[in-house]
């Protein structure tokens, strides 16, 4: 699932992000949460709205639980490395895995 952040690079045309996410989609579909579409809407400006919406509808739109959003943060991070977890922060993401 993608988040905010990513979406922006990528309406910002950041040319590497563009580039992961290419290589993402051949490994299957892209999605976003239905929370997400409403922050990167919320934030578009007018004459960004074409777009976005183009960027957005391009992706599938899913909901989003409690449940799913505790464990949003648990996944399998690209290095295949089952149980760790994926942090992210503005300035890079950092690969964690979780203390037993």
């Amino acid at each position: 699932m993608i988040d905010a952040d990513v979406l922006i690079w990528v309406l910002r045309r950041n040319q590497s992000t563009l580039d992961w996410l290419e290589a993402l989609a051949g490994q299957g579909g892209l999605a976003c949460s239905v929370l997400t579409v409403s922050e990167i809407l919320r934030a578009a400006k007018e004459q960004e709205l074409s777009r976005t919406h183009g960027v957005l509808q391009a992706l599938d739109i899913v909901s989003v639980t409690y449940e799913d959003a505790i464990l949003a943060p648990l996944t399998l991070c690209a290095n295949g490395a089952p149980g760790s977890w994926i942090r992210t922060s503005r300035k890079r993401p950092s690969v964690c895995k979780p203390t037993s």
